[in-house]
């Protein structure tokens, strides 16, 4: 009887230490799972926290964007575009470096059409000064002081970084000639009214604060 009793009291304490070599290691998977789980809530939280901070301080309240500058910079876009491409200016090297003839008599054309053309055009230069608005008072929302100065340098990176770098591909492979020098020019003509028209849109949203 004592050697039945010490063996199984042998074959007990092997089943004990076989079960708490398999339990430990799936306690320390089960803990290190636990822990990064904790890790990842606090890190979230966190993020959570920052980014709610972020948008106070980056959002834009459209209330608090001056909407009168943005429609004044809209009529200066506007003129300045009608003196660019004017027959005295811009308008008849534009045309002929596009391999097109200067036309030296009026083009007839419907009320309809000339509304859609002019109409058009206006529309476009507002949407372009109040998207520049919205970056502007963001801006000003980041920065008190954000004044004229900044508002044509913001315009005038804004034209050349985004209008005209966007715009080279189309006039490259638009040209009617297939002429690549007058391709360029035709381009310089065309974003360097985007350019002054953005930079003195910035200027005006930016002074009048």
């Amino acid at each position: 009887m004592p050697c039945s009793c010490t063996g199984m009291r042998r074959r007990s304490s092997q089943l004990q230490l076989r079960s708490v070599s398999w339990f430990s290691p799936s306690c320390q998977w089960l803990s290190g799972l636990l822990f990064r789980l904790r890790l990842y809530i606090l890190l979230s939280r966190q993020c959570s926290s920052l980014s709610v901070t972020s948008q106070k301080e980056l959002s834009v309240d459209l209330s608090n964007i001056n909407w009168l500058a943005i429609f004044v910079a809209s009529l200066s876009s506007f003129i300045i575009g009608a003196v660019w491409f004017g027959p005295k200016t811009f308008y008849p090297i534009w045309v002929k470096f596009q391999g097109r003839t200067v036309p030296t008599e009026r083009v007839d054309m419907s009320a309809g059409a000339t509304i859609a053309m002019f109409g058009g055009t206006y529309l476009a230069a507002l949407i372009q000064v109040s998207t520049l608005g919205i970056f502007i008072s963001l801006s000003r929302s980041l920065d008190p002081t954000f004044g004229a100065g900044q508002g044509a340098i913001t315009g005038a990176l804004l034209g050349f970084g985004i209008g005209a770098a966007a715009s080279l591909s189309h006039r490259l492979f638009a040209q009617s000639n297939h002429k690549v020098a007058d391709a360029y020019k035709v381009w310089i003509i065309e974003v360097g009214q985007d350019i002054v028209c953005l930079t003195l849109a910035g200027l005006i949203i930016g002074a009048w604060a």
